[in-house]
C-alpha cells in the first residue's frame, strides 16, 4: 500500500495498531464486532466497517449508501442501516504525523 494510504481497523482501540501502521498511514479504527453484536445481534461486520470506511474516506455520503443498503437487506436493513450510522458516529481516524 502506498504511504498515506487509509488503514481501516476493526479494533477495541488506536492502541492495537502497531507504531510504523500509525506513522505511515491515516488509521481508522472501530469497534466493529460489539457494535455489530449490540446492534444486530450477531458478529457480522460488513455494513459495521463500511460506516467507519464512509467517516474516514469521504468518498461516498451516508445518504447514497441508505437505498442500495435498503435494496440488499430489505426487512432487516434498518438494523444495518443503525450499525453503520453508529459506527460512522464513533470512528476514531488518525491523520499520519508528517515531519516537516
Amino acid at each position: 500500500m502506498k504511504k498515506n494510504g487509509l488503514v481501516v481497523v476493526n479494533a477495541k482501540s488506536i492502541d492495537v495498531v502497531p507504531k510504523e501502521i500509525l506513522d505511515n498511514y491515516r488509521v481508522a479504527v472501530i469497534d466493529a464486532n460489539l457494535i455489530a453484536k449490540e446492534v444486530l445481534g450477531a458478529p457480522i461486520v460488513n455494513t459495521t466497517m463500511l460506516g467507519a470506511l464512509i467517516k474516514a474516506s469521504g468518498i461516498v455520503t451516508m445518504e447514497s449508501i441508505v437505498g442500495p443498503l435498503k435494496h440488499r437487506f430489505g426487512k432487516i436493513a434498518d438494523k444495518n442501516l443503525s450499525a453503520m450510522k453508529r459506527s460512522y458516529d464513533e470512528t476514531q481516524v488518525k491523520e499520519m504525523v508528517t515531519n516537516a
